[in-house]
C-alpha cells in the first residue's frame, strides 16, 4: 500500500499542476456563506463581545523580479469589458477589475443571494443593514444603528436618516419589512423551503404556511424604526448573516403580481440602487458592470469612492492568474499551486490571511448505509488529510476537526482531528456492518480541476479500505435540485464564516435547518438544545462550555468529515491603493470603499 504523500501525489501531478483551482472560483465546491440555506436563527457574524480577529495580514516575502514562463492555460477576455493598462500609470479614472467566481445564483438578487459573483458585488448596489469589513466583522451600513434588548427576545433597527434609492425615492422601514416578508414568502421560494426562513422573526413560520397576512414580529415604529420580536430569544441576533443581504427597493414592484415576482427585470437588473455604485451590466458568465453614483447620499456619512468605474470579472483562477500577470486584472484570489509564480510578477504584491472559512466533505444521511458514526468515522480514519493538504493544497490552511474553528475562547483543545489509520476504518466498517459489495456516489458538482482532485483522492482513499464510490458529475446549475433529490452518499463542501462564532454552526447542524432535516437526514436533540443555549447570552464565559460540548458531539458523530481551515491568498496590482485582503475567498472588492489608483 502506498503512503499518504504518495497517494495525493496521484492526483496532484496528474490534475492540479496543469492548473487547478481555488475556492474562490467556486465552481463545484458547496459555497457556505450567504449562498448558504439559511437557518431560523441567525448565523452570527459580528459579536457584542468581540472575538478574536485573525492575524492582520502579511505581505509575502519579496522575490526575484523575473517571472517565470507562464503555464499554458487559455485566456478569453469578457467580451467588451476594457482591461487595465500595464503597469506603469494608472488615471484616476482608470476602471478597475477583480475576478470573483464562476458561479450564479438563479437571479441577480439578493433573495437569490449566491456565490462569489454575487457576494463581491451586490452590497455595493443594494446595501444591507450592514456590510462585512475586512476582518469579517459586520459594521452599520444601511442601518445607523440596531440594538438588542437585555433579554435578546427584541431588536430595534434605525435606518440612515439620509438614505434614498437611486431613482429619488426615500428609504423607509417599509422596504425593510417588505424585504423579509418576501425572505418568508412560500411565493418566493416554496413553503417552508430554506430560503423562506428569516432568522427567528416572531411569526415568519405562520407567515409562510399563510395562516397570517404579515410577521406578527415585527413592527414599522416609524419611515425609519423597526422593531422585530424573535422566537426564540437570541443574544447574538444583530450579527447575524440577514444584516448583510440587500434590501429591495417596495415601490419598484408596485402593482407587480406578487406570485410573478421572478419574473420582474429587475431581479436580474437591479437599476435602482442604495449603495455607492449603480449597476450597469450583467453579461452573464462573463463580467459584471458597475458605476460609481456620483451623488450616492452615503458620501456625507462614509465617503465618495475614488474608484469610478468597476468590473467584476467571472474567471477560473487560470484564467485570473494569466490576466493579473499581463496587467488586465487589478484583484484576483491566488491559488496555492500558482503562489511561487504570482510572488515572482514584477506587477503584483501577494497577500496571506487566514480564513474565517473551511473544506470538508459531507454525508447524506437520508441514505441507510452512512447513518451508522462508525461508518462516518471510518472514512475519517481513512484520509490522510494532512498528507492531501500538503500535496493538492500546497500546505495552506491548517487542520481543523469540527466547524467550531473560532473564536480562541470556544476552542476545545482536547477535539482533535483523526489521525490517519486505515486499519481502525477497517475494524470500524467491520463492527457496523457495513456492506462492502456496495458503491457510493460521490457528487462531483462542476469540472473544475481542484475539485476532481478532491473528489478522485476520496475515492482512491476509500478504495484502500475496499470501499467502492462511483463519481457522479453534474453542472452546478442543478446542484440544488441534486441536494434535494437525494441520489448520492457525499459532496464536497466549503467556505462559510465559522471561525467568527461558534454558534454559526447551527445553520448547518440544527435538526430544523434545512441543510440537517432535508438535506444531510441528520438530526440530535442535545445538539439543538446546546445551539438554543449558545446564543441565550453573548458571555464567553458562559458559552464556551456548551460549544465545547457541541465540538464533542461533531467530532463524535461526524456529520461532515473536516480537511482543513482555509488560508486565502490574495493578488493585487502594486499600483492599487486602499486594498485590505478579506478574510474569505467570496468577496474579492471587501476594502472597495478604500481602493484607489497611486
Amino acid at each position: 500500500m502506498r503512503n499518504g504523500a504518495e497517494h495525493v501525489q496521484l492526483i496532484t501531478r496528474r490534475r492540479l499542476l496543469a492548473g487547478g483551482a481555488v475556492l474562490a472560483a467556486g465552481a463545484g465546491i458547496t459555497l457556505l456563506q450567504a449562498c448558504a440555506p439559511t437557518a431560523p436563527t441567525a448565523q452570527p457574524t459580528a459579536v457584542p463581545v468581540a472575538p478574536t480577529l485573525p492575524p492582520a495580514a502579511t505581505k509575502a516575502a519579496a522575490a526575484p523580479t523575473a517571472a517565470p514562463a507562464p503555464t499554458a492555460v487559455l485566456t478569453v477576455a469578457p467580451t467588451a469589458v476594457p482591461v487595465a493598462a500595464k503597469p506603469t500609470a494608472a488615471p484616476t479614472d482608470q476602471p478597475v477589475s477583480m475576478s470573483v467566481s464562476t458561479s450564479r445564483g438563479a437571479h441577480y438578487n439578493p433573495l437569490w443571494y449566491c456565490c462569489g459573483s454575487q457576494i463581491a458585488t451586490l452590497p455595493w448596489i443594494l446595501m444591507g443593514l450592514a456590510r462585512q469589513n475586512t476582518q469579517g466583522q459586520f459594521e452599520p451600513w444601511l442601518a445607523s444603528s440596531y440594538t438588542l434588548d437585555d433579554s435578546g427576545s427584541t431588536v430595534t433597527i434605525k435606518l440612515q436618516p439620509t438614505a434614498r434609492w437611486s431613482d429619488g425615492q426615500p428609504i423607509t422601514a417599509a422596504d425593510v419589512v417588505w424585504t423579509w416578508e418576501l425572505w418568508a414568502a412560500p411565493w418566493i421560494h416554496g413553503p417552508a423551503s430554506a430560503q423562506s426562513k428569516v432568522w427567528g422573526l416572531a411569526g415568519a413560520t405562520e407567515f409562510n404556511d399563510g395562516t397570517a397576512d404579515k410577521i406578527a414580529g415585527v413592527q414599522v415604529v416609524d419611515d425609519h424604526t423597526i422593531t422585530a420580536k424573535l422566537d426564540p430569544p437570541n443574544a447574538l441576533w444583530t450579527i447575524g448573516q440577514q444584516m448583510d443581504f440587500g434590501i429591495l427597493p417596495k415601490h419598484v414592484f408596485d402593482n407587480w403580481p406578487k406570485d410573478k415576482l421572478a419574473d420582474n427585470p429587475y431581479m436580474d437588473a437591479p437599476t435602482v440602487s442604495s449603495g455607492p455604485y449603480k449597476f450597469v451590466k450583467y453579461e452573464l458568465d462573463q463580467y459584471i458592470e458597475m458605476m460609481r453614483w456620483d451623488d450616492w447620499w452615503g458620501n456625507t456619512v462614509w465617503k465618495q469612492p475614488k474608484m469610478t468605474h468597476v468590473f467584476a470579472k467571472q474567471l477560473d483562477p487560470p484564467t485570473a492568474i494569466a490576466q493579473i500577470e499581463r496587467g488586465e486584472l487589478n484583484v484576483a484570489a491566488v491559488p496555492g499551486q500558482e503562489m511561487e509564480r504570482v510572488q515572482k510578477m514584477p506587477n503584483v504584491e501577494l497577500f496571506r490571511v487566514p480564513s474565517l472559512g473551511m473544506l470538508g466533505y459531507w454525508y447524506n444521511q437520508r441514505r441507510p448505509s452512512l447513518q451508522d458514526k462508525r461508518v462516518r468515522q471510518a472514512f475519517d480514519f481513512a484520509l490522510d488529510k494532512e498528507a492531501i493538504r500538503k500535496a493538492v493544497n500546497f500546505g495552506l490552511g491548517k487542520p481543523t476537526a469540527t466547524t467550531i474553528m473560532g473564536p480562541d475562547w470556544a476552542l476545545d483543545p482536547s477535539v482533535k482531528p483523526r489521525p490517519y489509520d486505515p486499519e481502525k476504518a477497517k475494524a470500524l466498517l467491520t463492527d457496523a456492518g457495513f456492506d462492502a459489495s456496495q458503491t457510493l456516489t460521490y457528487l462531483l458538482v462542476g469540472s473544475d480541476a481542484f475539485v476532481k482532485s478532491l473528489a478522485e483522492v476520496f475515492q482512491q482513499y476509500l478504495g484502500q479500505i475496499a470501499v467502492k464510490v462511483d463519481l457522479k458529475t453534474v453542472t452546478s446549475a442543478v446542484e440544488i435540485p441534486e441536494f434535494d433529490k437525494g441520489d448520492f452518499d457525499i459532496g464536497l463542501i466549503g467556505g462559510g464564516e465559522f471561525a467568527r462564532d461558534p454558534s454559526l454552526s447551527a445553520a448547518y447542524f440544527r435538526s430544523d435547518t434545512a441543510w440537517a432535516s432535508k438535506w444531510m437526514g441528520y438530526n440530535n436533540p442535545r445538539l439543538d438544545e446546546l445551539f438554543k443555549q449558545g446564543v441565550s447570552t453573548s458571555d464567553p464565559k458562559k458559552r464556551a462550555p456548551i460549544y465545547f460540548e457541541v465540538q464533542q458531539i461533531l467530532n463524535d458523530e461526524v456529520p461532515w468529515l473536516l480537511l482543513w481551515q482555509l488560508e486565502q491568498v490574495w493578488a493585487a496590482d502594486k499600483r492599487l491603493g486602499g486594498f485590505t485582503p478579506y478574510v474569505m475567498s467570496t468577496s474579492t472588492g471587501a476594502s472597495l470603499l478604500d481602493w484607489t489608483w497611486k
